[in-house]
């Protein structure tokens, strides 16, 4: 009963990360389009997005899926459920090190846009690189949640490799 309570956490973890992901790219594209107050307030929504649903996601998918390894030993021996953490360690270091840096650095120079400091130049291309990282999350995201629908074997256990070889 606990690791399916640990599942369903994970479950609903991922999807918030995810929609979080997509909600995020669809305020971006049409972000900025408009004045350049809309576009500051836009930038805004999207980096409270990220703070508020995504990066607590992220985490809450990250701890319950070591509370899930714990909860089902045999898990552990599963070589999907570590090409998946591998998958999830590499989506975190991008969005804590890249995305939300990212993300923020666009929303200070919106708001100073507004303000009509600097120029657009600068603007655009800190809000590409915000949405560029976006698109690079979103693709291992995916794939973490198809290992984990799909559950492919990757190979033989190691036990089971080292007895056929003896």
């Amino acid at each position: 009963m606990f690791g399916r309570l640990i599942k369903l956490a994970q479950d609903l973890a991922l999807i918030g990360f995810i929609g979080g992901l997509a909600a995020s790219s669809v305020l971006g594209a049409s972000a900025d389009k408009g004045p350049t107050s809309i576009v500051a307030a836009m930038r805004l929504a999207i980096v409270d997005l990220g703070e508020s649903l995504a990066v607590p996601s992220l985490i809450a998918a990250l701890v319950s899926g070591m509370l899930l390894v714990v909860a089902r030993a045999t898990l552990a021996y599963t070589r999907w459920v570590w090409a998946r953490a591998a998958v999830a360690v590499v989506i975190a270091i991008i969005v804590l090190a890249f995305l939300e840096p990212s993300g923020r650095h666009a929303a200070e120079l919106a708001r100073v846009a507004a303000l009509g400091t600097p120029s657009s130049e600068v603007l655009s291309s800190a809000v590409s690189a915000e949405q560029v990282g976006g698109a690079i999350v979103l693709a291992p995201a995916l794939r973490a949640l198809g290992l984990a629908i799909w559950r492919p074997r990757l190979g033989l256990p190691t036990a089971q490799r080292s007895e056929e070889s003896d």
